[in-house]
């Protein structure tokens, strides 16, 4: 019923016969119980409760299960948030050979959360995440080597793990790649490859390729000029929530660049972006202020 195999999927059901199964200590039950207290499957959402089954799965050697209680308590979902807590769950995750778990690690490690800030351990944990085919772990081993953090800076290597992101549909690594190719970085430089990186990165949601796309038809990069094409992508960036994008759209009124001329509204629009907590936005609007 979860699934649908076989017959109509239908959550409720399915919630309904996980249940049964727990009540009479089917531990096998207990983590897609809590998937579906967490995610409101067929029940409603009680990260409480998703806590409950999720301790009841890794009491009995579930690695995903300490995944899901590492991602509860490292965000504060149902339960006090607590990065040391959620550190702790990740490494017990990664102990057991699951590799969400292990990227997390790193990724935790990276961001300082719950440990003292290491590039090098995260570069160890990103590593061995993207060698077992996790995308997100193989565009975080990229920009590592491209930022030289826990490493030599390397844009070769960080090319090719963009790349290897990218093939396995990591959108960031998509919009990554699009960022090396137009500056050449680890690559022969390529607007036009640049270009259709950026595309697919807009096209998944994600407002940097939209930011950057629409940058690369402002300065005709690769393309032909289009103000009016560059402003649409900005905009397109803005209603993702990105602070840049708003920026960028103050930017092209101030300059009269695809919309009429208006330094009012070119203010309103650098505003938002500094609200937003965008540095150059707030450049931009304490200049004309």
């Amino acid at each position: 019923y979860e699934n649908g195999d076989g017959v109509a999927q239908d959550y409720a059901k399915a919630f309904k016969y996980y249940q049964q199964a727990a009540d009479r200590g089917d531990v096998g039950s207990y983590y897609t119980l809590g998937i579906m207290y967490e995610k409101g499957r067929g029940t409603a959402q009680n990260y409480e409760k998703a806590l409950e089954y999720f301790r009841k799965a890794a009491e009995v050697g579930s690695a995903a299960a300490y995944v899901e209680l590492g991602y509860l308590t490292e965000y504060g979902l149902g339960i006090t948030q607590d990065y040391t807590e959620a550190f702790e769950y990740y490494q017990k995750s990664a102990d057991l050979g699951n590799i969400v778990g292990t990227f997390n690690l790193g990724y935790m490690y990276a961001k300082g959360h719950g440990i003292t800030q290491d590039y090098t351990k995260a570069l160890e944990y990103y590593q061995k995440a993207a060698d077992a085919g996790n995308a997100d772990a193989c565009n975080n081993l990229g920009y590592l080597y491209e930022h030289g953090l826990g490493t030599t800076q390397d844009y070769t290597k960080a090319f090719e793990y963009f790349q290897k992101g990218a093939d396995l549909g990591n959108t960031y690594a998509i919009g990554n790649l699009g960022y090396m190719y137009e500056n050449g970085y680890g690559t022969t430089q390529d607007y036009q490859k640049a270009l259709e990186y950026y595309q697919k990165a807009a096209e998944s949601g994600y407002a940097d390729g939209c930011n950057n796309l629409g940058l690369l038809y402002l300065n005709g990069k690769g393309v032909a000029p289009d103000d009016q094409k560059a402003y649409g992508y900005f905009e397109m960036g803005m209603n993702l929530g990105n602070a840049y994008s708003c920026g960028l759209i103050g930017w092209m009124y101030e300059n009269g660049r695809g919309v009429e001329k208006d330094i009012e509204l070119a203010k309103e629009w650098y505003k938002k972006g500094a609200d937003g907590d965008d540095s150059w936005s707030q450049e931009q609007y304490d200049r004309l202020k």
